[in-house]
């Protein structure tokens, strides 16, 4: 990817290897590769799907997650990405049955409102998947998870206001027990199945060219 920003210099000292000063300069060229995206909200979406009863399963969807993602397309290697989960956002299908899931029998919403997933390490498979581990904090403890990651495409579209849109699939397995949810182990399974579909937007292109919001219209 481009990056605007001019690279960095090295001053080269007396007696400074010159491989260091090599290392040194790939390492920041890598830095600057990346580009800063804002995870947006209207369209990324986590759902999750548990047994219940053993007939169905049960399925939730979180929506408003919000964060940030450092990302070179070309090289998954040093990617971050941190994303907060609104979890009044939740919609059950039923008032009911959606407080049931936020209270401290599962979600524990009142002791903390707002998941959040840092991510640790990626591991790249190829150009479009990669293997992220990352910290979910929720319940008030932190646990970890890990996101096997497709990257769909990156492209600019009139339906974006011509903002450079990055969009990824994602699906992990959570184990609720490691969550601290351990309430009705008779009624509801214990593997959590999850899926992300998320666009993040290109943070240089907060503000779409001038005429781009009257021809999306």
């Amino acid at each position: 990817m481009a990056n605007d920003s001019p690279m960095p210099t090295i001053a080269l000292h007396r007696g400074m290897p010159i491989a260091a000063c090599i290392v040194g300069l790939m390492m920041m060229g890598a830095q600057a590769a990346q580009e800063h995206f804002v995870i947006d909200p209207v369209h990324t979406r986590i759902a999750f799907r548990v047994e219940h009863l053993g007939l169905s399963r049960s399925i939730g969807t979180f929506s408003g997650a919000n964060g940030t993602l450092d990302f070179d397309k070309d090289d998954w290697n040093g990617a971050k990405l941190d994303v907060s989960i609104p979890l009044d956002r939740l919609e059950m299908g039923n008032d009911a049955w959606k407080k049931k899931v936020l209270s401290d029998a599962f979600l524990d919403s009142a002791k903390q409102p707002v998941a959040h997933f840092v991510a640790t390490s990626v591991a790249p498979i190829d150009k479009t998947h990669a293997r992220v581990t990352g910290t979910l904090s929720l319940r008030g403890r932190d646990s970890t998870v890990v996101l096997d990651v497709a990257l769909n495409g990156i492209k600019r579209s009139l339906y974006t206001e011509f903002r450079k849109t990055a969009g990824f699939s994602a699906t992990a397995t959570l184990h609720r027990k490691d969550l601290g949810m351990e309430a009705y182990p008779d009624a509801v399974g214990e593997d959590v199945a999850i899926d992300i579909e998320a666009e993040a937007s290109a943070h240089a292109d907060a503000a779409a060219p001038k005429g781009a919001q009257e021809q999306s219209r």
